[in-house]
């Protein structure tokens, strides 16, 4: 099987778009690997067997959260680009990387 070189730098981010954090730094999908995605992402999760009702009232007040101004602030100083998401999208990343 014959594997060809790619030309990754330090300087690439490795998310499917550019960072909001850094937009002029080019994706690894720009510069080497058509497709390439593997974003950083943190989650909350609370106990086995939660009511759908409290995670739909903790998602809201979450995303309210991550939606203010000063708290997107803080996290863009960190380097990390604030995006809400609920369960369903939670579990879809975690298939996604062979993750049950």
């Amino acid at each position: 099987m014959a594997v060809d070189r790619v030309a990754i730098t330090d300087d690439d981010v490795t998310t499917r778009v550019r960072s909001e954090v850094l937009p002029d730094v080019p994706t690894i999908a720009e510069t080497a690997l058509t497709g390439y995605d593997m974003p950083a992402w943190q989650s909350i999760m609370g106990p086995a067997g939660m009511s759908a009702e409290v995670v739909q009232i903790l998602n809201k007040v979450i995303a309210r959260s991550l939606a203010s101004a000063d708290l997107r602030q803080r996290f863009l100083k960190a380097g990390l680009v604030p995006a809400a998401s609920g369960p369903e999208e939670h579990c879809d990343q975690n298939k996604e990387v062979g993750q049950p």
